[in-house]
């Protein structure tokens, strides 16, 4: 006579096995964006703007070109979103094009990045805080980005990701437990908020100690020394990404007031490459700006910014763009 197991003794056989399974989904899922503000804003102005043009770039492109008067200029008012931070590079300017153009569902009909040779040419900027401000821009998935700046991606970075997430819930947690005595209107959400800034003014996204933190708590974040050449930046990735918009890519070469090393040929390698990918070349170095027109070496002053916009606008229409 045969005898069935009992489903109790079933499930606590299988238990095990069902526990395993939903902590490898969890460990290894998709993670969430990064909670970043600057995120959330570049989204909800692609969201609002429903691009035509869309600009990239770091702080000497936020300098120097005006979105809202080449939109004007160019008869799409309301219709160019600038998406720029200071010290990045072309693997940031990917990442700012994949996740808030090509995410959001925009389709632009031209993508201009605005930068000078050195950044272009590189992957990564040498500002302390580049591969933070990177991470902030990146999911796991994007292993063309990490490799090349030397950060972890794929299912090891997602498991990384979400143990950082669990213990920086728990954190929150008993800190805001430990709060709640001292705050003078004690409320759950405002203690955890709270903890969560203090916690992000030591550790940075990838949770790696603020330079500007004190000595001695945590390891300290060492730039990257950047390489420059083609073969060193992800513009060809960029070009590819731009292509799947159907879209055209504008490289617009920004001036700089300090002289230096002429840069003629970083600008003939750059520009071989990306007219063979198809991309518009709009060299500005040759504009003459007084000194007043300049915030810094590498900033233009407001006027500045506007003589730059009008000859852009004016170089732009000439090409037939857009």
């Amino acid at each position: 006579m045969s005898s069935r197991p009992h489903p109790a003794h079933v499930l606590a056989a299988l238990l095990p096995a069902l526990l395993v399974a939903a902590w490898l989904a969890w460990a290894l899922g998709p993670v969430p964006p990064p909670d970043s503000a600057h995120g959330r804003a570049m989204d909800a102005a692609v969201d609002a703007a429903d691009p035509q043009l869309v600009v990239l770039g770091n702080s000497a492109t936020r300098m120097a070109i005006d979105p809202d008067s080449l939109a004007r200029d160019l008869g799409m008012p309301g219709r160019v979103v600038a998406l720029t931070v200071d010290g990045f590079a072309s693997a940031g300017w990917l990442a700012l094009l994949r996740h808030h153009v090509v995410a959001r569902g925009a389709r632009p009909a031209l993508v201009l990045v605005a930068s000078t040779d050195g950044f272009a040419l590189s992957a990564l900027g040498q500002e302390p805080f580049a591969l933070q401000r990177l991470a902030e821009h990146l999911d796991p998935d994007d292993r063309d980005i990490a490799d090349r700046v030397g950060v972890g991606s794929g299912w090891t970075e997602r498991w990384r990701l979400h143990r950082l997430a669990l213990r920086a819930r728990v954190l929150d947690v008993v800190r805001a437990v430990a709060a709640l005595p001292f705050a003078r209107e004690p409320t759950w959400t405002e203690a955890v908020a709270t903890a969560a800034r203090a916690r992000h003014a030591v550790l940075g996204p990838l949770g790696v100690a603020d330079p500007a933190a004190p000595r001695g708590l945590l390891p300290e974040v060492v730039p990257v020394p950047a390489a420059v050449g083609w073969t060193d930046s992800l513009l060809l990735e960029l070009v590819a990404e731009v292509r799947s918009l159907e879209a055209t890519l504008v490289y617009v070469r920004l001036p700089v007031h300090t002289a230096g090393p002429d840069g003629a040929e970083e600008a003939a390698v750059l520009r071989a490459h990306l007219e063979a990918e198809g991309a518009v070349w709009v060299d500005l170095t040759d504009l003459p700006f007084p000194e007043g027109d300049w915030e810094d070496p590498t900033h233009l002053a407001p006027s500045g910014r506007t003589r730059l916009t009008a000859e852009l606008t004016r170089r732009l229409t000439a090409r037939g763009l857009p």
